[in-house]
């Protein structure tokens, strides 16, 4: 009974975890496209990218040994110091948040959070990628290659948020127009087909 009941337990907490990384993931997506259409979003959207690109290098080697010594280790430093000199501009310090079933959260203490002030979105927009790469929903955080919104990338290859943006981009490449040619052709060739299938069958009638 006491183990069906820890298993209910773990079953429960991954849960709600799952739950609570897609909700988060949302949140943050929904705040980013917002703050996105500040002035001043530049060092934002250029700090995810850096971050996520660093994550890359330590994922070539499993996450395993220090990556600023590794095959990429120039490059990796060097996104270090960036991302480093990105928050300490940023002036955010660390302090406890909540307390939990598995420990503490973590909150954070800027002196400028109002959103308007080019220094206060700085902050404000350093804590949530701050929380979602500690978190490791930043990898799913995906900017669009067409319309540049945030959206949750199911895969790593997505690149696109929509249909639309894809189709919009595919259809101004020499690929696509010849893609959409071909589709034309037949779909006139479909129409000419059924038209004169309904002009046999009228005539037909008539007769």
């Amino acid at each position: 009974m006491q183990r069906a009941y820890r298993t209910r337990l773990r079953v429960l907490e991954r849960t709600l975890d799952r739950w609570e990384l897609e909700t988060m993931t949302v949140i943050t997506i929904k705040l980013l496209n917002y703050y996105g259409q500040m002035p001043g979003f530049g060092p934002v959207r250029t700090l995810i990218k850096q971050v996520q690109t660093l994550d890359q290098i330590a994922k070539r080697s499993d996450y395993i040994g220090d990556i600023e010594s590794g095959e990429l280790g120039e490059e990796a430093r060097s996104l270090n110091e960036v991302i480093f000199n990105f928050f300490l501009k940023a002036k955010i310090h660390a302090t406890l948040g909540r307390p939990g079933t598995s420990g503490w959260t973590i909150g954070y203490i800027h002196p400028s959070s109002r959103k308007r002030d080019p220094d206060g979105l700085i902050a404000l927009c350093g804590e949530l990628v701050l929380g979602a790469a500690i978190k490791g929903y930043l990898r799913c955080i995906q900017s669009c290659q067409k319309c540049n919104l945030w959206f949750d990338a199911k895969r790593k290859s997505q690149i696109f948020c929509s249909s639309k943006c894809r189709e919009h981009v595919l259809r101004s490449t020499e690929r696509g127009r010849a893609n959409r040619a071909i589709y034309m052709r037949k779909y006139r060739a479909g129409l000419k087909r059924r038209d004169s299938e309904s002009v046999r069958i009228t005539t037909k009638r008539r007769l």
